[in-house]
């Protein structure tokens, strides 16, 4: 009897186990559990138990680090949270606080130019305008027209800039690819070359026309490439007996006499460089949206606009082109409520140097919103297959991501209605970024369907 009984009870625990698994798998609210009178009861699973429930059971996570924050503005309190206080290699990310930085420091319209005339001298000065015969986004080329116009002489000022042309930290090897475009006082075409060729009877061409014979190609080659140097703007092109079509893109090696000779090519006459000659700039002339470009770069996630934004809010505050300076200052002014130790060494998170927690993010998410009120969809894009395994609408959103690391962090607005922050974080994991992306959707759709229940 006492043998049946157990294997009766060994039977209702097995069932119970899978109850309770399955359970996990659906996200279930309720789940068995033995009393010390060898009964099964419900219980109520807490919402930080559902969460803890869904991680327990992703495969994705096991050998991952895991930071986990979400907060409910309205009842300032945090309703989940897993090493939230914990550093971690937050990538793309950090445009989020650049975003809070240009928001707060910069003009809704930005300078394109600043300038002054000496007589019948015009000197204008770089200050770290992205945009200035940008080929991939269209300017009102205002500050173009003003120099173009200009009959008497022309001299670029350059302005004292501390940064180097990559961030601390970023990949050397990456110097050919344009997410990695070089930073730099005053950038020109957008610091690229474009290299086309535009049929099989055309010469290779660039853009800016200035490169054209930085230009080296041969087609004796059984293998098709093309390379840009390292240290310096030469472009090699190896044709293969297809002849195939040319259309690459390189960044840029910049220096301030190189944009002199730009300038010269472009204006088609001589433009004049003076350094380490302070002076005072007056006048600006009035360039792109600032709101409109930052929704450039929080929804293509560039990386060149991000830095610029940087050194832009330096030089208006400031009128020297540091990014030292704007994020000591920002986190002194901005950012000054952080729970936890940050470093922050670039505008775009490319830099593995950059740490900063989850909990941190939350704080910035809330100085932002606190600044866009409604306007939040306008920086932070959607759910989107980019970013989580499906769509989500009733996520907004900004993703980073770099090898065997991932981060989500924006606003969730619940099924009853409620706005929530949340901050994901996972870093070190092997392998693609797909399993990450589909538990977070997973966990995501939870707190949509039953947070508040």
């Amino acid at each position: 009897m006492i043998f049946t009984r157990s294997l009766f009870y060994i039977f209702l625990l097995s069932l119970g186990s899978g109850l309770f698994i399955s359970c996990q798998k659906k996200i279930d609210r309720v789940i068995l559990v033995p009393d010390n009178k060898d009964r099964f009861l419900k219980k109520e699973l807490s919402f930080s138990e559902r969460v803890d429930s869904l991680l327990r059971e992703s495969e994705a996570f096991r050998n991952a680090f895991i930071g986990i924050s979400v907060y409910d503005p309205q009842k300032r309190d945090t309703v989940y949270e897993l090493n939230s206080h914990k550093l971690f290699t937050p990538a793309s990310n950090m445009k989020i606080l650049t975003l809070g930085v240009a928001l707060e420091y910069l003009e809704t319209q930005l300078s394109s130019l600043s300038y002054d005339y000496f007589g019948d001298t015009l000197i204008f000065c770089g200050n770290g305008y992205p945009l200035f015969l940008n080929p991939f986004i269209e300017d009102n080329q205002s500050a173009y027209d003003l120099l173009n116009a200009h009959r008497g002489k022309i001299i670029y000022n350059a302005p004292h800039m501390s940064d180097g042309p990559y961030g601390p930290g970023w990949s050397w090897d990456d110097y050919k690819y344009l997410y990695q475009t070089e930073k730099s006082p005053y950038p020109i075409f957008g610091n690229s070359i474009w290299v086309y060729k535009a049929n099989q009877h055309s010469t290779i061409r660039t853009v800016p026309r200035y490169f054209n014979d930085f230009v080296r190609s041969s087609s004796d080659s059984s293998k098709f490439y093309i390379e840009r140097d390292l240290h310096s703007n030469r472009i090699s092109v190896m044709l293969d007996k297809s002849d195939r079509l040319v259309n690459s893109s390189f960044p840029m090696v910049q220096s301030d006499s190189l944009i002199v000779r730009l300038l010269s090519d472009t204006l088609h006459r001589k433009v004049h460089f003076e350094k380490n000659v302070k002076r005072e700039f007056h006048k600006d002339v009035k360039g792109f949206s600032r709101d409109s470009l930052l929704h450039r770069m929080m929804y293509d996630s560039n990386n060149f606009l991000a830095e610029q934004f940087l050194l832009q809010s330096s030089y208006h505050l400031s009128d020297t082109l540091s990014s030292k300076w704007i994020i000591k200052k920002s986190l002194d002014e901005i950012y000054d409520g952080f729970s936890d130790p940050i470093r922050w060494v670039d505008g775009s998170g490319l830099s593995r140097y950059n740490l900063n927690s989850p909990s941190n993010f939350i704080y910035a998410l809330q100085k932002i919103k606190s600044n866009l009120g409604e306007d939040i969809g306008y920086f932070f894009p959607e759910g989107n297959k980019k970013s989580l395994s499906k769509p989500l609408r009733f996520i907004h959103a900004k993703s980073g991501s770099l090898s065997n690391n991932y981060c989500l962090s924006g606003y969730i607005t619940t099924q009853k209605g409620d706005r929530l922050i949340f901050s994901f974080m996972a870093n070190h994991f092997e392998g693609s970024n797909k399993r990450i992306k589909k538990v977070f959707t997973e966990l995501l759709e939870m707190i949509y369907k039953q947070y508040a229940l």
